[in-house]
């Protein structure tokens, strides 16, 4: 049975907080979706967890190889039976209305693609603070950061498989892939928090080093074509220099501050709300792994 939306959802040593994941997906207000599961080769017992499920909707593959996100990005495009195509990350949740939001609205649009906002929460599945995907973002703003939150977006499938993510790429996948098609792409940001957003602690400066990096590949392959010479160097400087920060911060103990610096916090109410759905999702049951 063709379903209208598939979720796709890259697991990699993901045991700890996969099920709360696959969990949000059962939460969902609509159910005609596929959930398409694929492991880039877990040594922990997420494949173990994961097999357990019993529900027709959902599919694991597992083929023990370590290929890296991007490529497995492109596996799930390519598996994917439905038109629509949704991304979603084995640390966070998504908002019970998540599907049933983004679906409608890129039913009335011409878009590409859909994004939306996220709520972050810490490792005790609390929600903290609130995040911004950014409509509208210049080219050179994508060259800073990614502009979309990657695991809220959802899109044609075609579009997906047309513009595959660059294998080669092990961190700013997303990055990459909006700067090379920004001019082959049309998203709409849906104003809603639509997935909560795993940032338990700070980045340790090992993996914000490796994002800096990433950031730089992206300028040095597309910067010029897009950004012409002076301006890619000027960029790929100020990552240098962003590198150093966060490494004064990190000497310092003061990297959750920057951490911070990219949401804002939510107030009591929309806590105690959020925190009544997040409960919600972490209760819905599971078939054949609740009984």
């Amino acid at each position: 049975m063709t379903r209208l939306v598939t979720v796709g959802l890259p697991v990699f040593n993901n045991a700890a907080t996969v099920l709360s994941a696959v969990r949000s997906v059962f939460a969902q207000t609509m159910d005609d979706w596929e959930l398409l599961i694929v492991d880039d080769g877990s040594s922990d017992t997420s494949v173990d967890l994961l097999s357990r499920i019993n529900d027709p909707r959902v599919t694991l593959v597992a083929d023990g190889r370590n290929l890296g996100l991007a490529a497995r990005l492109n596996q799930i495009a390519e598996l994917a039976r439905s038109g629509l195509l949704a991304r979603m990350d084995a640390d966070d949740m998504m908002h019970p209305l998540r599907l049933a939001r983004e679906v409608s609205w890129l039913a009335d649009s011409a878009n590409d693609l859909v994004a939306t906002d996220a709520v972050s929460i810490d490792g005790t599945n609390r929600p903290t603070r609130y995040r911004h995907s950014v409509t509208g973002a210049s080219i050179e703003r994508q060259f800073r950061s990614s502009p979309y939150i990657h695991p809220t977006v959802l899109g044609h499938t075609s579009w997906f498989r047309s513009h595959p993510y660059d294998p080669r790429y092990r961190r700013c996948q997303d990055q990459e892939l909006w700067v090379r098609t920004s001019h082959h792409r049309t998203v709409a940001v849906l104003p809603e928090p639509l997935l909560y957003l795993r940032e338990a602690g700070t980045v340790p400066y090992a993996k914000y080093a490796r994002s800096m990096a990433g950031t730089r590949d992206v300028l040095r392959h597309h910067g010029r074509s897009l950004l012409g010479g002076p301006e890619t160097e000027l960029l790929i400087a100020s990552t240098v220099a962003r590198q150093a920060a966060y490494k004064l911060a990190d000497l310092v103990h003061q990297t959750d501050l920057l951490v911070k610096a990219r949401g804002i916090d939510l107030p009591a109410a929309e806590r105690t709300f959020h925190g009544l759905v997040l409960d919600t999702i972490l209760t819905t049951p599971l078939p054949g792994v609740d009984g």
